[in-house]
């Protein structure tokens, strides 16, 4: 019986979460030892560093091996996001693993020696950077479900925001998505107004299997003037289709229209391969934090006023900021704990006159935060940010 490399979990995954390939098929030839199944994981692309990995499990009782190959797959990516908004529709090839498995057999035959054979090789599946809770992985166990089925299957965006999400007019909202075949979609956004008129854009996408898709949502930019004479924006629904049928899920958005003087933008790669988008409307602090070490040295005969005897050989320093979300809805606040987890952030920083962002990569601090309080029918909090650099020199504001 030859050699079978059974991969669970259908053609695109998530690295983070249990990646299972089952190998069976092999017999102990007679007088070897030390019989194994091997698996070796191979890098189709390049993009997996240090492959190809070779794993070795003996069978059990039933001649089969399980393998989980996540802690080998589950590798950093420079996630990347468009701004600003100059491209549209932006593809991305180095964001997703594209892996095949080959099935193996390993033992000591009976003269002591090392032998080693492969199988044939899977046909190619992909891997993408992220994860979902054991809750989640649960049900859909139960419900005899996975990631592939949930979202790429069922043409889904890749985001966990809540629909209707509210953001600011001026905000780069994205959506990422991500096919498992070549296929020509149109990208449709329709802008509503609060006369009950509305404006459609469209745009055409060719999509390949491999990469992910970045699209650009807010009608703004695209050019739609959100408050034309008489009337203003009030929602915009973003969609992807196929021959006038929707191909994806339909995802709305609506705008926040209420006053803020410096509204803060959050970037962060999201659980299940895209980046999300959140403003922060509430009150902000900025501060800065130093560290450093001072050292003395002895006073001399030479020394005038200008000489200290305390001396100060490095100090760095790194900005932070507490910014309050704002009020915002119990689906938008469940939203942050994605956020909370994300390994990749940035914060959209405005200049003073809010004409221009600059991007800073941030990390958000850890702790216990209050999300949902059922006595109260909005809800807030304050976010606690920290820059993803330590600065031995000052930055010059004025340039931006």
């Amino acid at each position: 019986m030859a050699l079978t490399a059974t991969i669970y979990g259908g053609d695109i995954q998530l690295s983070g979460n249990p990646i299972r390939i089952k190998v069976a098929g092999g017999t102990a030839p007679a007088g070897s030892t030390h019989y194994k199944y091997t698996l070796k994981v191979i890098s189709v692309d390049g993009e997996l560093a240090g492959a190809p990995f070779i794993d070795a499990i003996a069978p059990d009782g039933a001649g089969e091996a399980l393998f989980d190959i996540s802690g080998l797959v589950d590798q950093p990516v420079k996630k990347a996001f468009e701004y600003p908004e100059s491209t549209l529709i932006k593809s991305y090839t180095n964001q997703v693993f594209s892996i095949k498995a080959q099935p193996g057999e390993s033992y000591i035959d009976s003269n002591g020696d090392l032998q080693e054979t492969w199988g044939t090789e899977s046909e190619t599946f992909s891997c993408i950077k992220g994860g979902v809770s054991q809750r989640q992985l649960n049900q859909w166990l139960t419900n005899s479900t996975n990631f592939y089925t949930t979202y790429i299957v069922a043409k889904r965006w890749l985001t966990l925001r809540p629909w209707g999400d509210f953001v600011h007019p001026n905000q780069p909202v994205k959506l990422f998505f991500m096919t498992s075949g070549t296929v020509t979609l149109d990208f449709v956004i329709t802008c509503y107004f609060d006369d009950a008129s509305s404006t459609t854009i469209t745009r055409s996408t060719t999509m390949n299997a491999g990469n992910i898709y970045e699209y650009m949502c807010n009608p703004k930019s695209h050019g739609t003037n959100l408050q034309p004479t008489g009337k203003r924006a009030t929602h915009f629904d973003c969609v992807l289709k196929s021959g006038g049928t929707n191909y994806s899920n339909s995802f709305r958005f609506t705008y926040d229209w209420k006053s803020c003087e410096r509204p803060y933008f959050l970037m962060f790669a999201n659980s299940i391969g895209g980046v999300d988008d959140v403003f922060l409307a509430g009150f902000a602090e900025e501060s800065f934090q130093t560290e450093g070490t001072v050292v003395t040295r002895p006073a001399t005969m030479q020394d005038d006023v200008v000489d200290p005897t305390l001396i100060i050989p490095n100090r760095k320093g790194r900005n932070t900021w507490s910014i309050s979300t704002g009020w915002k809805t119990a689906s938008q606040m469940r939203h942050l704990r994605d956020l909370m987890l994300s390994r990749q952030a940035w914060l959209l920083y405005p200049n003073l006159s809010v004409s221009n962002y600059i991007v800073i990569p941030v990390i958000v601090e850890p702790g216990g935060k209050t999300i949902v309080n059922y006595m109260e029918n909005i809800f807030a909090m304050e976010i606690e940010i920290i820059e993803a650099h330590d600065n031995m020199y000052g930055f010059d504001n004025s340039l931006y």
